[in-house]
């Protein structure tokens, strides 16, 4: 069994490799191992195994090189594995492509491919589509306008220049000349990421009044990486939202729940050792109630370090259970 789970593993590997020269082009042994969590060495080897089983990598030392595969190499369908087809296959909800007028382009691609597979992964594919169903609309939708929606992506997709009005949360109109860089779909929202002449800004669709496309094309900034970007922002935003902050000493269970808390963001940078093998770090909550709600919820592996008010809040809920626990019997 560890065999067999071992080469899974190892196979898994492989192709995650060619996947990764496919899309990101060459790439250093260094930087495929910190990717795929393995040592250098294991690349290596894996890179001869690839090699020896005829995929054309080539390598280039020095300064500048690493692994590559030819531009126009793809790995063919029938390698799909079953895990990759149930991924693939999985009813997606439809509301996002629909409104960017990819849906049936989408179902038309997603059938060639179906239709190509040998006989056993289009049984999976089969299997999987009608045993899980993704829907990620709410009980009360209130979808992004399509028509805005379509015109934002046209400016994206073509680099027109537009004229848009926009209202923020604390209902102030903006007026902008911008340049549409990209859409961006978070938890069912619509998000233009544009670049003004005060700098980059993400507009929620909703809150876009007015919006027309110019007659002017612009020209993107090479370096920009849409993704990196909105990482950022996403970040930046969090912590203007929740500006309570506190220092906890926590362990590994206490850190995992901290990172998966949607009231929390964690200063991932500020994470250091502490005593008993625990770790200090810096969170951010909306208020102190959540912070104390977190430590109290987490307590046995938790404490809150700073600031102070949050301890005395703490211990005074702390001294109230034990008030009433240390009571007699009724």
């Amino acid at each position: 069994m560890l065999g067999e789970r071992g080469g899974k593993m190892r196979a898994d590997r492989l192709m995650a490799i060619m996947m990764h020269l496919q899309s990101k082009g060459k790439m250093t042994a260094k930087e495929l191992a910190k990717l795929l969590e393995v040592s250098e060495r294991t690349i290596y080897r894996d890179i001869d195994a690839l090699c020896a089983a005829g995929v054309p990598i080539t390598a280039e030392s020095g300064l500048g090189g690493g692994f590559s595969l030819p531009p126009d190499y793809r790995t063919k369908v029938d390698g799909l594995r079953t895990s990759e087809i149930h991924a693939l296959f999985l009813q997606m909800n439809e509301l996002p492509f629909r409104q960017l007028g990819f849906n049936r382009p989408l179902q038309s691609a997603l059938s060639k491919i179906f239709h190509s597979l040998p006989g056993q992964l289009r049984h999976d594919a089969e299997w999987v589509q009608n045993r899980v169903f993704l829907d990620t609309g709410g009980w009360r939708p209130k979808p992004d306008d399509t028509a805005l929606v379509r015109r934002m992506q046209k400016a994206v997709w073509e680099q027109i220049r537009v004229r848009l009005t926009y209202r923020d949360r604390l209902q102030t109109d903006y007026r902008w000349t911008a340049d549409p860089y990209g859409l961006v779909l978070k938890s069912g929202m619509w998000f233009l990421v544009v670049r003004t002449d005060e700098g980059f800004a993400s507009l929620r669709a909703a809150r876009i009044l007015e919006f027309e496309l110019t007659d002017r094309t612009f020209d993107r900034l090479a370096e920009f990486n849409l993704e990196q970007y909105w990482k950022i922002w996403v970040e930046h935003y969090e912590r203007r939202t929740k500006r309570y902050e506190v220092w906890l000493r926590t362990d590994g269970d206490g850190l995992a729940a901290l990172a998966g808390s949607s009231g929390a963001v964690v200063d991932q940078a500020s994470i250091r050792e502490a005593e008993q093998g625990r770790k200090d770090v810096r969170a951010f909550f909306e208020s102190a109630a959540g912070a104390a709600a977190f430590a109290t919820e987490w307590a046995a592996h938790v404490e809150a370090v700073a600031p102070q008010p949050l301890r005395d809040l703490l211990a005074e809920r702390a001294a109230r259970l034990l008030a009433v626990y240390e009571r007699a019997d009724p």
